[in-house]
């Protein structure tokens, strides 16, 4: 009987019979931390998403792991319309006998700001309604920027708000600000009243009589719980 001849290795080699494929070599040809088309590294891997096409960022060896592609926070949603008086149209009124008019004079933003006149009083300046805006025992952050035309002055926020069971109007002042000629931020947080509200109102006051001043950049928006 005629023996079988043994077949050599290098045959099997050639004929592509062996245990390993190509994407093994695609692997090892890609260089050390990497696992080719299954989008993941071994050192550091940021990923968005994984897959055949994923994306490889090798971070320092030993590194921790990162996702890429999160999305960002929608930004808080801002209460005031027309917050920069970039539009010819605007929500703000006159607390007291005072005048409100677009500027186009050293904006912080933009095109426009607000420019508060014809002052009589200190607590006299610009308004904004927030009656039907605002949610009930909801916490909010309201923030102005403010300048005065010449010098410093001292400026400040206020809440005036009244329950519909209530008579007379309550007025919550927040803290004091040295206001100059530079834009200066105003900021605070309030608390609305748990009850029906009548009216709700931030303004923005305190620059002696007679001193005109400016505002811009507006924002009311609901804080976090």
């Amino acid at each position: 009987m005629r023996s079988i001849p043994r077949i050599p290795t290098a045959f099997w080699l050639a004929t592509g019979l062996c245990s390993c494929s190509l994407m093994d070599f695609d692997g090892l040809a890609s260089g050390p931390g990497s696992a080719g088309a299954s989008g993941v590294s071994g050192l550091g891997l940021d990923h968005g998403g994984g897959g055949a096409s994923g994306d490889i960022d090798a971070g320092p060896v030993g590194g921790s792991a990162g996702v890429a592609g999160s999305a960002e926070p929608p930004a808080p949603t801002n209460l005031i319309i027309n917050p920069g008086f970039e539009e010819v149209t605007s929500r703000w009124i006159a607390v007291g006998g005072c005048r409100l008019g677009v500027s186009s004079e050293s904006p912080r933003t933009g095109s426009s700001c607000l420019l508060i006149s014809n002052r009589a009083e200190t607590w006299q300046g610009p308004g904004y309604d927030l009656t039907a805006a605002l949610t009930r025992n909801a916490s909010y952050r309201v923030t102005i920027w403010a300048r005065v035309a010449a010098g410093a002055q001292t400026m400040q926020l206020t809440y005036k708000h009244r329950c519909e069971d209530q008579t007379d109007d309550i007025y919550t002042p927040f803290g004091s600000s040295r206001v100059s000629a530079d834009w200066t931020e105003l900021s605070a947080s309030f608390v609305v009243a748990d009850c029906k509200a009548t009216q709700s109102l931030i303004y923005v006051e305190g620059p002696a009589a007679e001193s005109d001043f400016y505002i811009d950049d507006t924002s009311v928006v609901l804080e976090a719980p």
